[in-house]
C-alpha cells in the first residue's frame, strides 16, 4: 500500500517523507527497505548533491562539471498527492532554471507516472522548454528535459 500525504492538509520534515517512500511501494527498489534507505542517506552525503523539498516530494540532483555544469541527472521521494506532486515537479524546473541548470535527466519504473510527464510535457513546452520520455531496456523509463535559460524568451 503507498501511502500519500497530502501537502496542503499536513506538511512533512524530509525524514519523514524519506521514511514514508523507503516503507511503502513507493520506491519501486529491489532493495529492502533498509538498504533503499542507507542508500538515500549515501547519496546525500556525496559531495555537491542538491536536495530540495517542495511539498512532500523530496527532490535529489546531481549536477555537472565542466562542460556539463549546466546538466543535472536526478529523482523525486513523492508521498505527496497526484495534483501536488505535478505542482511540485513544475516548481522544481523552476528551481532548477534559477540555478541554471538547463539539461535534467531522471528515471522512473512506476509507469503511473506516464501520465504525469505528459501534463509536464504540454505546460514546459508552453514555457519554451522540452520534454521526452523513453523507454529503457530494463522495463524503466528515462526522462529527458531541456529547460530554456533564465532571462531567454
Amino acid at each position: 500500500m503507498t501511502t500519500v500525504v497530502d501537502s496542503a492538509k499536513k506538511e512533512l520534515s524530509p525524514p519523514e517523507i524519506m521514511t514514508m517512500f523507503t516503507n511503502d511501494n513507493n520506491n519501486n527498489s529491489n532493495l529492502s527497505d533498509d538498504q533503499t534507505m542507507l542508500a538515500i542517506v549515501k547519496e546525500l552525503t556525496m559531495p555537491n548533491v542538491d536536495q530540495t523539498q517542495l511539498g512532500n516530494t523530496v527532490f535529489i540532483g546531481h549536477r555537472g562539471k565542466g562542460k556539463n555544469k549546466n546538466a543535472m541527472a536526478g529523482r523525486a521521494l513523492n508521498v505527496d498527492t497526484a495534483n501536488n506532486f505535478s505542482k511540485n515537479g513544475l516548481e522544481y524546473m523552476e528551481y532548477l532554471r534559477k540555478k541554471g541548470v538547463e539539461y535534467y535527466r531522471t528515471d522512473f519504473y512506476n509507469k503511473g507516472y506516464l501520465s504525469l510527464f505528459r501534463r509536464w510535457h504540454k505546460t514546459l513546452t508552453q514555457r519554451g522548454d522540452d520534454l521526452d520520455v523513453m523507454k529503457l531496456s530494463d522495463g524503466g523509463f528515462r526522462a529527458f528535459i531541456v529547460l530554456k535559460p533564465k532571462g531567454n524568451s
